[in-house]
């Protein structure tokens, strides 16, 4: 701890240079544990910035405690576990757009805060075995912040503070009661009736949009289409048949037989809903969720497409960048990462 200590004191003194805003994320924790139950860490977001930032509680970030894949966790060999936690859906906007302080931290220049982190929830190590384990937060970490100019999100990429955490750990190497987290009959589970009234009307509304980007896409061979390229990058024909094979397999999913759950244990502010992407079949939606408009590019609909493509059965999209203007640089600049982007599958299937 001492040497954290020495971090922030450093930080503290040198904020009053720092010309843009700027975050660094540091971890800490017990150097030993037996089972890993008793695996947690401490991720201490400091703001190096000469500016204060109001964060936004992005589940996918350090801020939240939701177990998302926000951790490079690797062996003495250089091999990580797996992972086993969720996939989310989050908009920066909507969360503004509400307000709800429970969403936000707000850090002035200097500050810090430290949020605890349970590694059992997200990773399973029994691949990786006993032994030596570094811990850091995911190299090119991103917060989204408010812009005080325009009350709208935007994104800054923190630094990642070492030396990472190191820890041995011993004993069990995966819990063994996460099967039974959420255990759920099918139809809905802990949804009110007008919840369930309100699904009713989005799950056909989120059918009809991936049958309609299935379409789409099968009729543009080549990925020559503007909505194609707004999404996904420049024509290129293996990128279009990644996107055409993964809207293919959501075609096939027959939503009518999934569990639609209210009530998820991971349901936070600012979160519309989730999977475990290898738990096929089951939807975890929040209150957020219902906030929602039915159609548009972050509605009810379109949120259902977002988490299906999450599922591994349909092809494992991740959560690189949320929003429009994140989505729509992404495309242009990393278009082999935008086919794996949740976001850019939904806004794909909404703009159809």
């Amino acid at each position: 701890m001492h040497s954290l200590s020495a971090l922030l004191a450093f930080v503290a003194s040198a904020v009053m240079v720092s010309a843009t805003p700027g975050l660094l994320v540091q971890v800490t924790g017990p150097a030993a544990v037996h089972d890993i139950q008793n695996l947690q860490v401490v991720a201490t977001v400091v703001n190096t910035g000469n500016e204060s930032l109001k964060l936004l509680k992005d589940p996918h970030g350090p801020l939240s405690q939701s177990p998302t894949d926000i951790f490079n966790i690797t062996n003495g060999s250089g091999d990580s576990p797996d992972f086993i936690g969720i996939r989310v859906y989050f908009a920066p906007s909507y969360s503004i757009e509400q307000g709800n302080p429970d969403s936000f931290t707000v850090l002035a220049p200097g500050e810090s805060v430290g949020i605890q982190h349970d590694l059992s929830q997200a990773y399973n190590l029994t691949s990786t075995g006993s032994g030596q384990y570094t811990v850091a937060a995911k190299e090119g970490v991103s917060f989204y912040y408010v812009d005080p100019a325009t009350n709208t999100s935007a994104s800054l990429q923190a630094d990642v503070g070492y030396p990472a955490h190191n820890v041995s750990v011993t004993g069990s190497l995966a819990r063994t009661d996460l099967s039974k987290r959420e255990l759920s009959a099918r139809d809905y589970n802990y949804c009110s009736d007008d919840q369930k009234a309100a699904l009713d009307i989005a799950i056909p509304a989120g059918v009809a949009l991936v049958a309609n980007a299935n379409a789409a896409i099968q009729e543009d061979p080549n990925g020559n289409s503007p909505n194609f390229v707004r999404w996904f990058g420049q024509p290129d024909v293996p990128r279009r048949n990644h996107v055409a094979g993964n809207f293919q397999r959501m075609s096939g999913n027959v939503l009518a037989d999934f569990t639609w759950n209210c009530e998820g244990q991971h349901c936070e502010p600012e979160t519309g809903a989730y999977v475990y992407p290898t738990e096929y079949g089951t939807v975890y939606v929040c209150a957020t969720y219902f906030g929602l408009p039915l159609t548009g590019r972050d509605s009810q609909a379109s949120v259902i497409v977002h988490e299906l493509s999450h599922y591994t059965v349909n092809g494992g999209a991740q959560d690189f960048k949320y929003g429009v203007p994140l989505c729509e640089e992404l495309a242009v600049d990393l278009p082999i990462v935008a086919i794996s982007n949740a976001a850019s599958y939904q806004y794909y299937a909404a703009d159809v």
